[in-house]
């Protein structure tokens, strides 16, 4: 199962939404037991290395998640590198960023030997991204209606939550 998977992904991007299933369809390939959820914001890339380097408890293969990794500093980003050129086998990293500069260390050090995963919506594609949602729930919608739902959600001058168009 897991050696169909690349050792690192990186999951970033606007749409929250997108970003949540494609981690959900990761964590469903790993048995319950097999996958571990951290926080950048109480784990250093070294802790999430040492997470990934440490055997699971029945040997099975591994998934370590951490989530709001735009947080974590150049070391961080360094030890997730020396991480990459030689990862542990059965063992995917999967690392979550609400958004993280295209020059980033991190993005940079995942490219190598793991894969990006971008879900990103234009601000001026958001009323297709509200068609498209209904859709994918069986509705349709006119482009009118959605208009109208983002006017009523989104304030005015702020970027879209799409979290809350979603749940909307």
């Amino acid at each position: 199962m897991a050696d169909e998977l690349k050792p690192l992904y990186l999951l970033t991007g606007s749409d929250r939404p997108k970003v949540e299933r494609a981690l959900r369809r990761l964590r469903d390939r790993f048995d319950a037991d097999g996958v571990e959820l951290l926080g950048a914001h109480d784990t250093s890339g070294a802790d999430a290395v040492a997470a990934s380097n440490s055997l699971g408890l029945f040997g099975n293969e591994r998934l370590v998640v951490v989530e709001q990794v735009e947080q974590w500093k150049a070391e961080d980003a360094k030890a997730v590198a020396a991480y990459a050129a030689d990862p542990t086998p059965g063992v995917v990293l999967a690392l979550v960023a609400a958004e993280l500069r295209k020059d980033s260390a991190l993005l940079k050090a995942v490219t190598k030997t793991g894969e990006v995963l971008v879900y990103d919506v234009d601000r001026k594609k958001i009323v297709e991204w509200i068609v498209k949602q209904f859709a994918a729930h069986g509705q349709r919608v006119d482009r009118e209606l959605a208009r109208s739902l983002v006017d009523a959600v989104v304030p005015e001058g702020l970027e879209p939550d799409l979290h809350h168009l979603a749940n909307e």
